[in-house]
Parts: structure tokens; C-alpha cells; sequence
């Protein structure tokens, strides 16, 4: 018996210990609503009670060892769950930590491959031509050059990355530095849709960081409600703006610049519990917001070269908000984000087909693959619909995210997608939202709006060429200021 008290009393301390660390990971979680955790912490503490007389207590060498075995049992259980969800924990807090993320530009220095080798060198007496728009990177390039040359470089500056590659071809300069966030600008010009073949990088890759704000420098504009009354702290606080973003280049440590394909506004109130998820096309005709200045008209999808940050603050200006979080997506990791939430529905308002899928009318289960071919798709649809389109997905995940099942999962699901997107909001805004949808278990109003415009053409600020463009249309950008504002007041709207 008392061989058998020692295997039990051990096998109940391991008991002890698990049970530790698993609401050592709920208290840090801080998902789980107080009640829950009342009512978790009684049930373990009967739990206890009744193993511990058995370990302790019972006279019996088969209760103690039942006692013993049952301790085990439990313990690893718990031990294993504890773990996995300490890990997934961290991954999601280090995903939603609110700090201040970096972004990167790569540029290399060019010339004409067919007057190079692979043994052509730069020199302090060639001249360099630099694009304009892209002046705050290129001095960067410039600097380590000059530094490695121990010299000053004769650089002539151009307006617009076609004229840039002109005057590479036409020999005005014996090389250009350029972003590569502009070569597919370049490519989707006509005359220009091969000229990466023409083009020899020789010099090493060089890398800008910048880090993206966390808060805009200045004063930021109060949210106001539906009567135009400013919101008071208590409201301010709780709603918030994310903008949705999706890019094609990769996420890590540091993201690279890159055009945004998708530009959704999520308008969240969770007070009441209504999301407003507002599209805007890739083509809008928008003044850009830049830190010191704002630019001359240019294409939304173009924002996205000079950062994140101008993406929303061109948004916010536009909309005369303040955009507070950005959630980007790379959609080479897309269809992971699809997979581990198990797929998702969506309802499709217009038929179509891809080369690969056909998307009947109504409510569609769509797996990773088939969402990525049904967000990306704007062929046979155009622009906008991809938008309308995009816009459904998103209301399909929130469906989907705000289940229980998904909600008890959130940290699993947020390690298994690790590397597939990033955030600038902050762990307590997201645990808050998990631990309120858990505890009251409410239906969401998800409501879809998108602006429209008319197709024109036009020289974009980032371009010397004209090249199609969408003007517009105000009257939807004022009914789209409209809704916001309501969802900010508190009302719940209905679909327009």
C-alpha cells in the first residue's frame, strides 16, 4: 500500500501542476470571461477534492491507485493542453503585440542587359538616374554608393518610372536605381511589359526599413456620431477602424512594399455589435497622404508602394476618419488562413467562373484553394464586383470566427497561420472582443457597402503616362461617410 501511496501521490502533484499551468494560460489569455473562469475553477476544485481523498484519504490499495491512475490521466491531458496553448498563445500575442512594425523597400541599380555582363561594375564616374517619386529611398541607395566610391555621384532625377527607363535606353544615364516596388507599375504599361528582361541588376540588394506609425504624428480627427455630435471617450474607445489590405509579397520580420490589391475598411462597433465592411476599387482616383504632403491624384492600388500607413491615411482622408489598425494579408499564405478555420461560406451574389472554379448564386463552401481563385478573380467581372466579392468573403470569415468553436480555437488556429498575415492591433483589443463574444454569444450585423466611380484616364502621381483610372463617384463616397458615422453612433443598419 504504500508503494502504491507514493505512485499516487506523485501522479496527483503532476495533477496539481497541470491544472496550474492550464489557468496560468487562461488568466495570461485573458479570453475567457470572469464568470467562466468562476465557474472552471470550482468545477477543478471539486475535481480535487475528490482526488485528493482518494489519494490521501481511501484505505483501499485499488482506490488509491484508481485515485493515482486517474491523477495521471488528467494530468497529461492537461499538461499537453496547457502547452500547446501557452504556445499559441504567444504566437498570437506576438502577432497582435501592437508594436511598431518595419516595412522594406528593395532597390537595385540597373542597366541595360544586352551592353552588360555578369562582370560589369559601377564606378564613381557613371551617371545615375533616380525617380523622382521615390527621392526618400533613392538618397539611401545614393549614400552607400558615394560612401563605397568615396565620391559624389552625378545623378539626374526623372518624373515617373517610364521616363526613368527611357532615359536608361536612350542613354541619357548610364544607370537607374529603382524601387522594385515600381517594376510592376512599369509592366502593366503598354511597350513596357517585358522590360525586367532588359534589365541587369549590378549592384548588390539594397534593403530601406521604415518603420510603420503606430499613431499618426498630430492631432487626429474626433469620431463624431450620426447628428455629427462628437462621440464621448466611452464610445471612442470601443469602436475602432482596421484597414484590410491584401498584398503579394511575403510576411515576416520585415514586409515589403507592394500595390494593394484589396482595400476594405472594417468598421467595428463593438457596443453594438455592427461591422461595416466598405470597399473601395484599386483604381479610385484619390489624392495620396503623405506624412509632409499630399500628392497630386493617383490610384488607391498605388498608396501601397510608399507603405501601409499612406494606404490608410488616403483612405482616412478620403473618408474624413481616422483609420486606428491595419490587418494585412499575403495571399501566398491565404489559403493556410482558409484551411485551418475549416473552410468557409460564403454567399456569392452573382454567378461566375474562373479557369479552375464556378461560384453558383447563394451560399457557397468554399475551401482554401477555391477562396483564393474566388477574392483574386476579376475577370468576366471587373474591379468592382472583385470588390463586392472580397467584401463577402470577409463577412464569411467574421461569420465563421465569431462561432464558439472557432472562438475556444483561436490560439491553435492563430499558430497553424503563423507567417500569413500581420496586424497593428494590439493583444487587449482582440482578447477583448474573444472574451465578450464568448460571454454573450451575439450575432454580428455585418453590413456591405461599396463606392463606384466611372472610368476615365489620367497621368497618376506615381506614373508620366496615362493609364486607365476611376474617377469618383462622391455621392457614394458621401453615403459611405454616412454609414460610417451611424456605425460609430451606435445604430444598426440595415443592407443598402
Amino acid at each position: 500500500m504504500k508503494k502504491s501511496r507514493i505512485f499516487s501521490v506523485f501522479a496527483f502533484l503532476l495533477f496539481l501542476a497541470a491544472t496550474g499551468l492550464v489557468f496560468y494560460f487562461l488568466y495570461r489569455s485573458q479570453m475567457l470571461p470572469m464568470r467562466l473562469l468562476i465557474i472552471g475553477a470550482v468545477l477543478f476544485f471539486i475535481v480535487v477534492m475528490l482526488l485528493a481523498f482518494l489519494v490521501f484519504k481511501a484505505k483501499s490499495s485499488f482506490l488509491i491507485i484508481s485515485g493515482g491512475v486517474l491523477c495521471l490521466l488528467f494530468g497529461a491531458v492537461l499538461l499537453y493542453a496547457g502547452i500547446v496553448s501557452t504556445s499559441g498563445l504567444d504566437t498570437a500575442q506576438s502577432i497582435f503585440s501592437g508594436e511598431t512594425k518595419k516595412e522594406v523597400s528593395y532597390l537595385y541599380v540597373y542597366m541595360l542587359k544586352d551592353e552588360t555582363d555578369e562582370d560589369t561594375k559601377l564606378s564613381a564616374d557613371m551617371s545615375y538616374g533616380i525617380l523622382r517619386q521615390d527621392e526618400a529611398n533613392t538618397k539611401e541607395v545614393i549614400g552607400d554608393l558615394e560612401a563605397e566610391f568615396n565620391s559624389t555621384l552625378k545623378t539626374k532625377s526623372y518624373e515617373g518610372p517610364t521616363r526613368l527607363i527611357d532615359a536608361l535606353r536612350d542613354h541619357e544615364v548610364d544607370a537607374i536605381i529603382l524601387n522594385t516596388a515600381f517594376l510592376p507599375l512599369i509592366e502593366d504599361t503598354e511597350g513596357y511589359e517585358n522590360i525586367s528582361d532588359s534589365l541587369r541588376s549590378v549592384s548588390k540588394l539594397h534593403t530601406v526599413e521604415r518603420e510603420v506609425p503606430t499613431k499618426e504624428t498630430g492631432k487626429k480627427p474626433a469620431k463624431t456620431g450620426s447628428e455629427g455630435a462628437e462621440l464621448s471617450k466611452e464610445e471612442d474607445d470601443q469602436c475602432f477602424i482596421v484597414y484590410i489590405s491584401g498584398i503579394d509579397t511575403r510576411l515576416n520580420d520585415l514586409v515589403e512594399n507592394s500595390r494593394s490589391d484589396t482595400n476594405i475598411l472594417a468598421i467595428v462597433n463593438p457596443k453594438s455589435h455592427q461591422i461595416l465592411l466598405l470597399t473601395t476599387p484599386r483604381d479610385y482616383y484619390v489624392p495620396l497622404k503623405f506624412p509632409d504632403f499630399v500628392s497630386s491624384r493617383d490610384k488607391l492600388t498605388h498608396a501601397g508602394i510608399y507603405g501601409v500607413q499612406v494606404s490608410m491615411d488616403t483612405l482616412g482622408m478620403l473618408y474624413d476618419i481616422d483609420v486606428d489598425y491595419y490587418f494585412r494579408v499575403n495571399f501566398n499564405g491565404f489559403v493556410d488562413i482558409v484551411e485551418a478555420m475549416g473552410g468557409v461560406t460564403v454567399y456569392v451574389e452573382k454567378e461566375f467562373s474562373t479557369t479552375e472554379y464556378t461560384f453558383k448564386q447563394g451560399p457557397n463552401e468554399l475551401n482554401g484553394y477555391k477562396a483564393l481563385s474566388f477574392v483574386r478573380n476579376r475577370f468576366g467581372i471587373g474591379d468592382q464586383q472583385r470588390g463586392r466579392n472580397q467584401m463577402a468573403f470577409v463577412k464569411g470569415v467574421i461569420n465563421k470566427a465569431t462561432s464558439t468553436d472557432m472562438l475556444l480555437n483561436f490560439n491553435s488556429i492563430l499558430k497553424a497561420v503563423d507567417g500569413c498575415f500581420e496586424s497593428s492591433m494590439p493583444y487587449d483589443v482582440i482578447s477583448a472582443l474573444v472574451r465578450e463574444q464568448i460571454e454573450t454569444g451575439a450575432e454580428w450585423n455585418v453590413v456591405t457597402y461599396a463606392v463606384t466611380g466611372t472610368g476615365n484616364s489620367a497621368i497618376p502621381y506615381s506614373m508620366n503616362i496615362e493609364v486607365y483610372v476611376m474617377d469618383p463617384d462622391m455621392s457614394t463616397v458621401e453615403t459611405a461617410k454616412g454609414l460610417i458615422q451611424q456605425v460609430l453612433a451606435g445604430d444598426i443598419l440595415t443592407q443598402p
